[in-house]
């Protein structure tokens, strides 16, 4: 099936309540051709005139974010049966869903993704538009959302959009859009929100990565929403003793349920994310290791060598220096050092398309304040089952001692990242 006479259709590879997303080929003069992700707006929605007008607002605001860890939003148009449709770059690996479904990631894994989700949140929330900032919030972080390409590249999706389809729900239903286990009080709530709410998410994220268990999911929705509103918050070392105290204090400073107790921004907690001394200064070719090692059948092959970073902390040396050029990341964070993550193995489709949407996406209605007291009694029951022995992570994990991949002077200054050039606001 073709798609404004360039665009063709190939194998359908996520799908939600109000969108399609396939991988696609885009053709040009003289045999030219580049492999995207589209995703379609199931019919019903395209038809509602609240939810196009507020999708097409944001396809546009997406369209603005140019930077190396985010998805780009390269087309947006209509088909032949008047459906909306977003064309995205296409990453070929998996998702943090996947990977963290293998089991808990190295500390040095963990926190390079954390930085690499930072970067592209520091940039969002501080893109100026005319010389205005456009107080961009992304509103649905969550591994779902986090794209691991084969090379070792992290993108965060879906920005915008998640916004569009909040903004949606909430004028039809008085309901807000997100997933209750990585949503923030604040948003539980129905408050305004700011940048602070992603870096919620982010603490959840984190300490999902550190430990390999959920957070605060519940059997119900509704469950999800009393634990992430009441459950007394665990170090990460509770549920995983090898998970360092430094990256665990980031995770339990982001998981602040307060904002005013969380970081004040993105590059703030990026900076306190790089000076853990577990920080490795080449994150993203450990990263492409770790999802060799955990998706065999899947990823392209590469140099056993480039392995090395993941098997020394698994046996408890702590990071290791990869030979030069073992492998070169697809998609640099930024031109300073970069960090890495873990993988996660759930079987799916060969690649993992930008915004792919989860099937299961809820629609929350948000809390009246006080909730506290009643919500947690109804979920203490699941949490004390929850709450279970800890996690086997890996053994020695914490033998970071001072190695220069810690040391201060190798870390990047934790500035803004790039803003989007001039040129880019009218794309």
């Amino acid at each position: 099936m073709a798609l404004a006479d360039k665009y063709r259709l190939g194998e359908r590879i996520g799908g939600g309540g109000m969108a399609e997303v396939f991988a696609a080929t885009l053709s040009g003069a003289e045999g030219f051709a580049r492999r995207v992700a589209i995703k379609r707006v199931l019919p019903t929605w395209s038809a509602d005139p609240a939810f196009a007008d507020m999708f097409v607002n944001e396809a546009r605001i997406a369209s603005l974010l140019q930077h190396p860890n985010v998805v780009s939003v390269l087309d947006f148009d209509r088909d032949a049966d008047g459906r909306l449709f977003l064309v995205m770059e296409f990453i070929d690996g998996v998702d943090l869903r996947q990977l963290i479904h293998t089991g808990a990631l190295p500390p040095p894994i963990a926190a390079h993704v954390t930085a690499e989700m930072l970067r592209a949140l520091d940039y969002a929330h501080t893109l100026e538009h005319g010389g205005r900032p456009l107080g961009i919030v992304h509103r649905d972080v969550s591994p779902h959302n986090v794209l691991l390409s084969w090379s070792g590249g992290v993108k965060l999706s879906d920005f915008g959009i998640a916004k569009a389809f909040a903004a949606t729900g909430a004028s039809a239903t008085g309901s807000v859009k997100g997933k209750a286990a990585y949503m923030s009080p604040e948003q539980a709530h129905g408050r305004r929100l700011d940048g602070r709410a992603d870096l919620f998410a982010v603490g959840v994220v984190l300490h999902e990565m550190l430990t390999g268990r959920r957070l605060f999911a519940g059997a119900t929705e509704a469950e999800s929403l009393a634990r992430m509103l009441a459950m007394p918050i665990p170090n990460p070392r509770e549920w995983s003793p090898s998970a360092p105290d430094d990256l665990a204090a980031v995770a339990l400073q982001l998981l602040a349920r307060d904002p005013a107790d969380r970081f004040a921004s993105a590059a703030a907690a990026l900076e306190a994310v790089l000076s853990c001394e577990c920080v490795t200064p080449r994150g993203a070719t450990a990263l492409a290791a770790l999802l060799r090692e955990r998706f065999p059948d899947r990823a392209p092959a590469r140099p056993r060598s480039a392995a090395a970073p993941v098997e020394a902390w698994a046996a408890g040396s702590g990071p290791a220096e990869l030979p030069d050029g073992a492998t070169t990341p697809l998609l640099p964070a930024s031109d300073a050092p970069t960090r890495t993550t873990a993988a996660d193995p759930t079987p799916r489709p060969p690649a993992v398309a930008a915004g792919t949407p989860a099937a299961g996406d809820p629609v929350v209605t948000p809390v009246p304040l006080p909730v506290r007291s009643s919500l947690w009694r109804r979920a203490a029951a699941a949490i004390a089952i929850a709450v279970v022995a800890a996690v086997a992570a890996y053994a020695g994990a914490r033998a970071l001692g001072g190695r220069g991949a810690g040391r201060a002077g190798d870390r990047p200054a934790a500035t803004g990242a790039e803003v989007a050039p001039a040129a880019a606001a009218d794309a």
